[in-house]
Parts: structure tokens; sequence; C-alpha cells
């Protein structure tokens, strides 16, 4: 159903506590009304789709296939 939250949170549907640049909450991926949607959430270090910046506290929309960076980290996003 979602939002999945991507972070360091244990809690989070994607826990990437490896890479210190990312945030405790970095990003949600949600569904919005025209698809999916990635949505910053007021991370340190930035979300990126597809190497277009993220603006701060904003959304991109995403799709399969669309390659997220998040901190140091780089994520193939597979919608089934």
């Amino acid at each position: 159903e979602g939002p999945w939250l991507i972070g360091r949170d244990p809690n989070a549907a994607l826990c990437l506590d490896y890479d210190p640049y990312i945030s405790h909450r970095h990003a949600e991926i949600r569904r919005g009304s025209k698809g999916f949607e990635i949505v910053d959430a007021l991370s340190s270090n930035g979300t990126w789709v597809d190497w277009q910046p993220a603006p701060r506290g904003g959304a991109l929309a995403v799709g399969n296939g669309s390659l997220l960076r998040l901190g140091r980290s780089l994520v193939l996003l597979r919608i089934p």
C-alpha cells in the first residue's frame, strides 16, 4: 500500500544503514495520482532520480527501472 520509507531507520521498508550519508528518514516512495513518486524527506544529502535532483522536501516521478541516488548509494527501482 505504501508509503515506503527509505533511510537508516531500522523500521524503513528499505533500510540502508551501511551508508552514513543517508538520513535516518531520507525519502519515501508513494503512489501518486499519476503513478509512483519519491519524496525527499528533507534529507541532508539529497535525493536524485535518473541523475536529476529532487527539490529538498519535494517530489519526482519514478517508474520501473528508475535509478535512485540516496547518500552514496545507488538503488535500481523495480516495480512489479
